[in-house]
């Protein structure tokens, strides 16, 4: 029995040592780690050599037993990245095989450098939007990793230190739960099609109502499945109808034509992405609590002008056409132009203009346009028949519109100064605003109610209201008026959202920019 004791006694202290010494060597081998991966100038590495090197370069995720219980709460968590419309597989870590203080150091490494990559994600999206010609002014500022990381050496534990990371607006929290919900639906099989035919109408009796009732139902527009599942399209079914085409951007008329009828059997898995693309879009977004700024959204064709997330005042728009695509662009506004002039932008003189001038001189001059040597103080006027048309290849004067009923422009303009000469402004064409997909625009925004827009901007000027508005354009004069204080524009590409009410509404992908980014959030696919 001694001799046993004895035995293992002295196992005992063959193998303690041994534990103190894997323990003492995984810092070491942990600042060679870090040392070789600086040089790399890779920013995770930088911000993780900083840190290590701080506490002493102290193991945060690994000790003699390998990961410890925080690690694997981190991994758990990372796991479950695709409930925030993120890739679990982005941040996988390799398993950690050896047992060296080598094999330690670099699990400790592979696990904060998925931790920060994750962190990033959250906060300020996959996609750097310049890639994608997305240009903001302001863009959200990523996360600190040295706060990340501290917070976490701190014992705070993971899923609080990530869940206070992007944005924390009841916007977005509504959208990625309807991610969530649909993720569902789809593991399920997604949602009941309805067979091709010819239009439903209320009033009609078909087979195909029946399956009508079910999509509409599992999609939460009809409310309760009507007993015995009626063929009959009758009125609780038309409001579901129109109730889908609403939240859809499609023409209300609660017939079920070709578009509502391809809308209604779109899969769930692409309207699931659909939500993806626009969490990540929703990431770029810098929102300052009870800023007050206007707020484009080319899809819905819908101007916004908001305090924070309220809505003040809200007018439908006319956007880009697919040829003229109107960018996703910020910037400040500074002021508006009553009685603008128009002047006419180069591609448009060359491409339109000039053909109208081979064929009648004196056409532009009847629609109150004027030709200049330059748009300069120093350009002088002239005269449209001076020139011969049919001689010149391109524009060899710059033209301007003036004042008046038929100026492109209408009687407002509204300015935010960028590179891309976009702006806001009213239109002679109302006309246009009668269809649903208005996409007819050279790149600017056309707004439906331009003066409403006036007087809502200028309402902290005393010297000027509605009625000095009116009276001004009346005047026919030109006049620029400059805002209180400036006030931030985007012009944003977000083909779904989810409304106060919780409702989701989703647009057409009129760029075709979903497809784009979908892509390089999931280049595997």
């Amino acid at each position: 029995m001694i001799r046993l004791f004895a035995l293992a006694l002295a196992g005992a202290l063959f193998v303690l040592p041994g534990i103190s010494a894997l323990a003492a060597d995984v810092p070491q081998a942990l600042a060679r780690l870090m040392s070789e991966a600086h040089k790399s100038g890779d920013w995770a590495d930088r911000a993780l050599e900083r840190f290590y090197s701080q506490r002493g370069h102290t193991p945060l995720w690994v000790g003699e037993d390998g990961r410890n219980a925080m690690a694997e709460r981190m991994l758990r968590l990372m796991a479950r990245a695709e409930s925030q419309g993120l890739n679990p597989s982005d941040y996988m870590v390799p398993p950690s095989y050896g047992h060296t203080a080598t094999d330690r150091a670099r699990d400790e490494r592979n696990i904060s450098r998925m931790a920060l990559r994750y962190a990033h994600h959250l906060s300020a999206g996959q996609v750097d939007p310049r890639q994608v010609g997305v240009r903001h002014q302001r863009l959200p500022q990523p996360v600190d990793p040295s706060r990340v990381l501290e917070s976490l050496a701190a014992g705070t534990e993971p899923a609080r230190v990530f869940s206070g990371l992007g944005p924390q607006d009841q916007a977005f929290q509504r959208l990625r739960s309807a991610y969530n919900r649909l993720q569902g639906t789809v593991a399920a099989g997604g949602w009941a099609p309805v067979p091709q035919g010819a239009t439903l109408w209320p009033g009609d009796s078909d087979p195909r109502v029946i399956s009508l009732r079910r999509t509409l139902w599992e999609r939460g527009d009809l409310r309760e499945p009507e007993a015995g599942w009626s063929p009959v399209y009758d009125e609780s079914l038309e409001r579901a109808v129109r109730r889908f085409q609403r939240r859809h951007g499609l023409d209300e008329d609660g017939a079920v034509g070709s578009e509502t009828l391809g809308a209604l059997n779109g899969s769930a898995a692409k309207r699931l992405d659909q939500l993806r693309v626009n969490l990540e879009r929703r990431r770029w977004l810098d929102f300052r609590p009870n800023e007050r700024h206007i707020l484009v959204n080319v899809p819905a064709y819908e101007t916004k002008v908001m305090r924070g997330h309220r809505v003040t005042l809200s007018s439908p728009v006319i956007v880009g056409s697919r040829r003229h695509q109107t960018p996703e662009i910020s910037a400040d506004m500074t002021h508006l132009v009553l009685n603008p002039y128009w002047y006419v932008p180069a591609s448009i003189a060359n491409e339109e203009m000039l053909p109208k001038l081979r064929k009648d001189p004196m056409t532009l001059a009847e629609q109150g346009f004027r030709a200049f040597t330059s748009w300069g103080d120093g350009g002088s006027q002239v005269p449209f028949t001076s020139i011969d048309w049919n001689a010149v290849s391109r524009m060899p004067v710059r033209l301007r519109q003036e004042p008046g009923p038929g100026n492109a422009l209408g009687e407002v303009k509204f300015m935010f100064p960028n590179e891309d000469n976009i702006y806001l402004h009213d239109t002679p064409g109302k006309h246009l605003f009668r269809h649903t997909d208005r996409a007819f625009s050279h790149g600017c925004i056309r707004v439906a109610r331009p003066i409403d827009l006036a007087e809502h901007l200028l309402q902290e000027r005393a010297d000027w209201d509605r009625q000095q508005i009116l009276a001004m354009i009346e005047s026919g004069e030109r006049r620029t008026v400059h805002l209180h204080e400036t006030i931030h524009v985007r012009i944003v590409y977000h083909t779904a959202w989810v409304d106060p009410k919780g409702v989701v509404h989703f647009r057409k992908d009129v760029y075709g920019r979903d497809g784009t980014l979908m892509q390089m959030l999931n280049p595997q696919a």
